[in-house]
């Protein structure tokens, strides 16, 4: 199948006006129109086809290595499509300015190895003006442009193409009809696919990011699990990762703190974030100062959709080597940080019984009427009543560890006078980590200890492979936070082996996920080590360079003479002046004497330019061959002086090679 050139034109005109790249646009369509009044045409082999795709394909390349650098985006995607017209031009106007109407597909595989003399038998042969066409339309797409116009366009260009490949038989008035029904169905369907992918694009951003997994963090609002129906907690993906050492293992790394409860929700009430600036570096973020020893860690992360909320152990007091755009922290702390890096690593110093968030207030002690009658019957249970605080918080942890048991399955059924923590507390007593730690900052609160719910991870999980801990979704955590003797401390109810528990969910094909996201970290810590050292932008010049001399190196000796003719008159060819296959056999005789013999069902053409392929040129012979050919089949012969110069290359040729 072959595009008429109008039509190629015109998907040329479209292109350059929804794109804007009227510059490159207007001189192809040109370039075309203009090939119906220029007689020249080359003589190109398959060859010199290659060599031009091969130019295509660096520009490409170059293209694409200064489009990412510049850009340092995945949206540059967008802008390489747009070009793709213009790189593609050149292999376009090589085509229709040939003698020939299609090209061997493997023209197109610049990498590829030299076909073996079986293979030259049977090859795939295209005419660029389909893929072209295709490639015009698809570029026109993936502009900025929104209106009607766009599709318009290309239903137009598309009804044109599908409309001169239908048989002539075919009814005109059938075809219109099923030309207008389809477009008017497209055009219905585009728009909900529009709206599909806005929708979709929102689930997916929730998705890569985590919050559907693992409901990510909200610093204002917390939704729990409490009274759902199910299994919770299944990723098993990596989230982050943790260099410390093993004596502090486990540990709990916070993210958003809570303070009022309500029917299976927490909030963070009256939360007001106020921004910190850094220090002279930049990359350092005080909180307080202290002098005393101190522990720290390094947590490697990753920013999504601009901001991160970030995972911090209680009483962190400083954050160093952290770059970011901006740090904001509300009186809870919970950490917000905005940027534009992907991947980040950065220090966190704590030290046990440091204050750094606010003192207590009445919403820390604020308990649901709700709750009221059941947290009332487990304080007389366990006699919670008068006792001081450390006292309250060793009768609580006993009380836990000893009577409830954890699982992942929410089946709590309660009935419509009870809430789901009051059947947890005197009935079922068994749960998870969201229940514990809820249960444990109201009971808290009923005997005036304030208390505040704290989500985030418990680290355990030691990875030979990173040298380094990791935490998974599997591992997302909540417990209570209790102000006890002036500070803050971490108050964990939830029973010691909860974690055995999300085991068994685990993948069997953990270890080899585990190894992709490895290879991932890695890959994205050298990309993010690049982008800030300005290497590429420096160096991407030299690398395209080095890859442009690698093709050409490659490509040496490949090179053949392209000759032009003009269209002429058609010569009436006498008897004298036809070339016969005799005139051929002393060439095929004197390439036998040197060991290049002619496969059966092989022709002449493919047989010289398999020749020429196995590292041993005969360049005039490609000359010769293609005016014995255009003798042979074109319609419209050689003249006298061609004949001439085709007798006079036999007998050079001979002179040359046949000793």
């Amino acid at each position: 199948m072959k595009i008429p050139n109008p039509l190629i034109i015109a998907a040329v005109i479209f292109w350059g006006w929804q794109t804007g790249f009227w510059i490159f646009a207007i001189p192809i369509a040109v370039l075309v129109l203009a090939a119906y009044w220029i007689p020249t045409r080359w003589d190109l082999t398959t060859l010199d086809f290659r060599q031009i795709a091969t130019f295509c394909s660096v520009g490409f390349v170059g293209l694409t290595i200064y489009l990412l650098v510049s850009s340092q985006s995945v949206y540059f995607v967008y802008t390489l499509l747009q070009w793709l017209p213009a790189i593609l031009s050149i292999l376009l106007l090589a085509q229709i300015y040939s003698n020939t109407d299609v090209i061997d597909f493997h023209t197109f595989s610049s990498f590829r190895e030299r076909p073996k003399s079986s293979e030259s038998r049977d090859r795939l042969q295209i005419n660029l003006t389909v893929p072209y066409f295709a490639i015009a339309i698809l570029a026109a797409s993936a502009s900025s442009n929104r209106d009607i116009s766009f599709y318009l366009g290309m239903f137009g260009l598309s009804a044109g193409a599908l409309w001169l490949m239908r048989k002539k038989n075919f009814s005109i008035g059938i075809c219109l009809c099923i030309l207008l029904v389809a477009g008017s169905a497209g055009f219905v369907t585009q728009i909900g696919l529009r709206n599909l992918q806005g929708n979709l694009e929102k689930t997916v951003v929730q998705w890569l990011s985590g919050d559907v997994t693992r409901n990510a963090s909200d610093p204002v609002k917390k939704d729990t699990a409490i009274g759902d129906i199910g299994l919770i907690k299944l990723s098993n993906d990596i989230l982050f990762r943790v260099a410390i050492d093993k004596q502090h293992i486990p540990i709990r790394l916070r993210e958003s703190i809570y303070n009022r409860y309500n029917s299976s929700t927490w909030l963070a009430a009256k939360s007001q974030f106020t921004p910190i600036q850094p220090e002279a570096d930049r990359l350092t973020w005080q909180f307080t100062k202290t002098d005393a020893p101190y522990t720290s860690l390094t947590i490697s992360d990753t920013i999504r959709n601009g901001k991160l909320f970030l995972k911090m152990p209680q009483s962190t007091f400083q954050i160093s080597q952290l770059s970011a755009e901006k740090l904001q922290k509300n009186q809870f702390g919970t950490i917000e940080i905005q940027g534009s890096a992907k991947a980040i690593d950065y220090q966190v110093k704590f030290r046990t019984g440091i204050n750094v968030d606010s003192p207590p207030s009445n919403d820390d002690l604020d308990v649901p009427e709700s709750e009221k009658i059941a947290l009332d019957r487990i304080v007389d249970e366990i006699g919670l009543k008068g006792e001081p605080p450390k006292e309250v918080l060793r009768k609580v942890l006993q009380f836990f560890n000893r009577n409830f048991q954890y699982s992942l399955n929410n089946a709590i059924s309660k009935d419509d006078r009870s809430t789901a923590i009051s059947t947890f507390l005197l009935k079922q007593r068994i749960g998870h980590c969201e229940y514990f730690a809820t249960a444990a900052a109201l009971l808290l609160r009923e005997v005036g200890i304030p208390s505040r719910y704290a989500v985030g991870f418990s680290v355990s999980e030691y990875s030979a492979l990173e040298g380094q801990y990791v935490a998974r979704g599997r591992d997302a955590h909540a417990w209570t936070l209790a102000y006890v003797n002036g500070t803050w401390q971490e108050f964990d109810t939830t029973p010691p082996d909860w974690t055995t528990f999300d085991k068994p969910v685990a993948s069997l094909w953990e270890s080899i996920a585990d190894f992709w996201a490895f290879l991932g970290f890695k890959i994205s810590g050298l990309w993010q080590l690049l982008q800030t050292s300005d290497l590429l932008k420096r160096w991407w010049w030299v690398i395209l360079l080095a890859l442009l001399g690698w093709l050409l190196f490659k490509g040496k000796g490949q090179r053949q003479r392209i000759t032009m003719r003009k269209r002429s008159p058609k010569v009436v060819k006498s008897a004298k002046q036809k070339v016969t296959n005799s005139d051929f056999a002393a060439i095929a005789q004197a390439l036998n004497a040197r060991g290049f013999f002619r496969n059966p069902a092989e022709t002449l053409k493919q047989w010289i330019e398999r020749i020429n392929l196995e590292q041993t040129s005969f360049d005039e012979l490609s000359a010769i061959i293609n005016l014995y050919y255009r003798d042979r089949f074109d319609p419209l012969g050689i003249s006298i002086e061609e004949r001439e110069q085709f007798k006079n290359a036999i007998q050079g040729w001979l002179e040359r090679y046949s000793s």
